[in-house]
């Protein structure tokens, strides 16, 4: 079965989650943000689009998602703005089709820190259903790569730490 999603417009920045019962969420850039495609049946013959982060907010690049045990998913992206610190955000669904939930930060990079459209970012789920989060950035020079790996303290990710 093929569908085409709503406003999708990156081929290569989105996750897709199957959840307990088989449906799917997917999870992708769009128009500069982020939403999710809550399928309301197995084959996704139909569903609501939710918007995770607006159009336009530099948010669409390095997306990654996993799905706790509860059904709800921890959504993860990028914020980038001139002259700010990079920021690696999540967004943690208050239900199974994220309709709701809350955004939270998980790590800062310097202004000037490269993440590539290239760069892999790695979400897995720890023990606990907390989040832990793997990504690579570089100097502006590009003269080293650095490897990040973040970990949030609980599974609504009220905190995080780096180690």
């Amino acid at each position: 079965v093929r569908r085409e999603l709503p406003s999708a417009n990156s081929l290569d920045r989105g996750a897709v989650l199957v959840r307990n019962d088989g449906r799917p969420l997917a999870y992708y850039g769009s128009v500069g943000g982020t939403v999710v495609y809550d399928c309301l049946n197995v084959d996704c013959g139909s569903g609501v689009t939710n918007t995770i982060t607006a159009p336009g907010s530099g948010t669409s690049s390095h997306v990654a998602a996993v799905l706790r045990s509860d059904n709800r998913a921890l959504l993860v992206y990028i914020r980038r703005a001139a002259g700010q610190p990079v920021q690696w955000r999540v967004f943690v669904c208050a239900d199974e089709g994220c309709a709701s939930g809350s955004d939270r930060l998980l790590a800062n990079e310097d202004p000037t820190a490269i993440v590539t459209q290239g760069t892999p970012v790695r979400a897995v789920l720890g023990p606990g259903n907390r989040l832990i989060l793997v990504y690579a950035t570089a100097p502006s020079n590009f003269s080293s790569y650095s490897t990040r790996y973040v970990r949030c303290a609980d599974a609504d990710c009220t905190s995080a730490s780096s180690v």
